[in-house]
């Protein structure tokens, strides 16, 4: 047995609350639950805890043992919840934080490993989370105050995607941490994952500012930090690995119409301050009916890719003090502030007054 074996004695009678969120959020995902993804963060966890055999309860795959190295979405999110039901979500944090060795897979180590800057880095990072995980997508995003990676789940809200998010920004933060040792000031975390979820123990692991239970995933950093460089980088490995990314990102473009067009909504938004519409979508080589059919068949639709892209932006704007009410309204591309005032409310249940009032300080871990 390694020595991060058995991290805990697995429970004969655990409740099943995670892969009760698992199977809805497969159910959610329709087809795009059997594409297959990297067994990354999923082989970490089974060589942490041994390989139990309780491993791949409920999933397709037989036998025992480590995993293979691609598995079904489905497989994937149904390993993560067997783990989470039996060992729970502070232990697998906790170990996320303090294995030396990085939970990520060949690609993601490679090219992390060899950007030139922290900020090269993150952006390598948010690209990976898209083109690896269907359920959900990262974004790195910069103003003169600060550097923001934001993370969008693709999943129902659970406690599962809340894990999911806070896994991810768990390396994302080690990830910064390599660059320095210096996190108090520059760096703020705050995530989805309620503070009752884990006991104070492990938000104390985390040596910046820590906000659970917040209404966003996100790790954000001043322009400082984001531009230390990697003194150990190799500027081969760094372009081989940009060149696989831009691979697999072409990939995935041409397999789901989601993913272009998504793009495209981002672009118009961040670029234009502007919602594009169905129209412009359409041409002489496919109509607008053809594209709303496509994206019906990945479980979405252009209204709900459009909405989701002005929430993710909604998110991170309001955030920042510089901009007034009427200019985060501007940005993402409302008529006038009361349409953005009603938007607002249905994506977080408050006025974006009200948000921007609330109290949301949390102390420095």
């Amino acid at each position: 047995m390694t020595e991060h074996a058995a991290l805990h004695p697995p429970s004969s009678s655990a409740a099943e609350h995670f892969k009760a969120d698992a199977l809805a959020a497969i159910a959610e995902l329709g087809d795009l639950a059997g594409k297959e993804v990297p067994a990354a963060a999923t082989m970490h966890f089974g060589a942490w805890l041994d390989w139990p055999t309780w491993l791949r309860d409920g999933t397709s795959l037989s036998g025992s043992g480590p995993l293979p190295p691609r598995l079904t979405a489905a497989d994937d999110l149904l390993i993560i919840a067997n783990v989470l039901d039996r060992e729970g979500p502070e232990r697998i944090l906790r170990q996320s934080l303090q294995d030396v060795r990085y939970p990520v897979g060949p690609l993601t180590a490679l090219a992390l490993a060899n950007a030139p800057t922290l900020a090269d880095a993150l952006e390598a990072f948010a690209r990976l989370v898209g083109v690896q995980r269907d359920y959900f997508a990262a974004e790195l995003l910069h103003n003169d105050e600060t550097t923001i990676l934001h993370l969008r789940p693709r999943l129902p809200p659970s406690d599962l995607s809340d894990f999911v998010a806070m896994f991810i920004l768990t390396l994302a933060y080690r990830l910064v941490a390599s660059y320095s040792f210096s996190l108090e000031r520059p760096v703020s975390l705050r995530c989805t994952l309620p503070r009752s979820k884990c006991s104070s123990d492990i938000w104390d692991d985390f040596a910046c500012r820590v906000v659970p239970g917040d209404l966003v995933n996100s790790i954000e950093i001043s322009p400082e930090l984001s531009k230390l460089v990697n003194s150990l980088a190799d500027s081969r490995l760094w372009e081989m690995s940009l060149a696989h990314i831009s691979h697999k990102e072409r990939q995935r473009e041409h397999a789901s119409p989601v993913v272009a067009i998504r793009s495209r909504v981002a672009e118009a938004l961040t670029a234009e301050n502007r919602a594009p519409r169905l129209k412009e979508f359409g041409g002489t080589e496919i109509s607008e009916r053809t594209i709303a059919r496509q994206l019906a068949a990945h479980g979405t639709s252009f209204h709900t890719i459009v909405d989701e892209e002005r929430r993710l932006r909604a998110s991170i704007l309001i955030n920042d003090p510089s901009l007034s009410l009427a200019q985060v309204a501007e940005r993402l591309g409302f008529a006038d502030l009361s349409s953005f005032g009603r938007s607002f409310r249905n994506w977080f249940g408050m006025s974006p007054g009200k948000f921007r009032s609330r109290d949301i300080d949390a102390p420095p871990c």
